[in-house]
């Protein structure tokens, strides 16, 4: 035998209901679009210092950062041919106490010359053994 009780259940209405979907509604994580944006803006002006001194700062701020962020920052080492420190950001990418490398983060690893190619592979060949 069911029990029936004699005061009603509340009806939620529209305005009681949050307008934000539940996936961002209790996300955590910082929204780092912003960054992404500007570190690419950057990269238009060819001000690759700042962009370094931003990621400074994003990372005392938010802690770790994101793969989509540092693919940004790699772009921007592509855009100024600067081999040594693409390779520099892929090993800190790498660690494991970083965000990771993905198929993207390859892909702009390899934008490089031919001429720096083999210096590229050592360095994907030692993130990939360990």
């Amino acid at each position: 035998m069911i029990a029936i009780s004699s005061t009603p259940m509340p009806i939620r209405t529209l305005s009681q209901s949050s307008s934000l979907p539940a996936r961002r509604r209790f996300n955590n994580f910082p929204n780092l679009r912003r960054l992404t944006s500007h570190i690419v803006h950057l990269t238009r002006r060819k001000q690759i210092r700042q962009i370094f001194d931003e990621i400074e700062v994003a990372k005392i701020k938010y802690g770790r950062l994101n793969t989509i962020v540092m693919n940004a920052v790699m772009e921007a080492c592509v855009r100024y041919r600067d081999v040594d420190l693409d390779v520099k950001v892929f090993h800190d990418m790498s660690q494991p106490d970083s965000c990771g490398v993905d198929t993207v983060t390859y892909g702009i690893l390899l934008k490089h010359r031919f001429d720096d190619s083999e210096r590229i592979a050592a360095s994907i060949l030692l993130v990939t053994m360990k």
